[in-house]
């Protein structure tokens, strides 16, 4: 009976819900997407175009708010030092918000976020105002890493004025 004893107490201790403290925190995938996100923004506002690639899945696709279409590593690097060595040069972005809003799998998460970019340049130079754009993103988990897989941002038109009142 000690014998018996002894090994379903060994056996509850090697079990997680009784193993001790661990310095290992799971990560939520939640999280783990914004880290992503927060990170190719941090090399955005460095202006490291290599580092802001490396936030890409091989065989993704960013479509900018130009219209500019970029597909695979080497088109999305070239893509970012374009808008890095002009437009963006000076520019610094912060991300408002960013979430996962649709699962599609375990691996696969679609992502809605707003950004706004400061300091952007006009095509003569001069400062623009601060930029408001609407990110619809596509995640894809490879190995241990977050990765932008299809990437749509964009800025909200303004609203149209509303109707003439009638007789005026």
């Amino acid at each position: 009976m000690k014998l018996v004893l002894t090994a379903a107490l060994l056996a509850m201790l090697a079990t997680p819900a009784f193993a001790g403290y661990s310095n290992k925190v799971a990560v939520k995938p939640d999280e783990a997407i914004g880290k992503a996100a927060e990170g190719f923004f941090s090399a955005w506002n460095v202006h490291d175009t290599k580092a802001m690639a490396a936030f890409w899945a091989s065989d993704a696709t960013l479509i900018n708010p130009m219209g500019r279409v970029a597909r695979g590593n080497a088109e999305i690097e070239k893509l970012l030092t374009d808008e890095q060595t002009t437009v963006f040069k000076a520019s610094t972005a912060k991300v408002v918000e960013f979430k996962a809003t649709r699962w599609i799998g375990s691996n696969m998460a679609f992502c809605d976020g707003e950004l706004v970019v400061d300091g952007a340049l006009g095509p003569d130079g001069s400062a623009l105002p601060q930029m408001k754009l609407h990110l619809a993103v596509l995640m894809e988990k490879k190995g241990d890493r977050w990765l932008f897989a299809e990437a749509r941002p964009y800025a909200f038109p303004p609203p149209p004025p509303p109707p003439p009142e009638p007789g005026k």
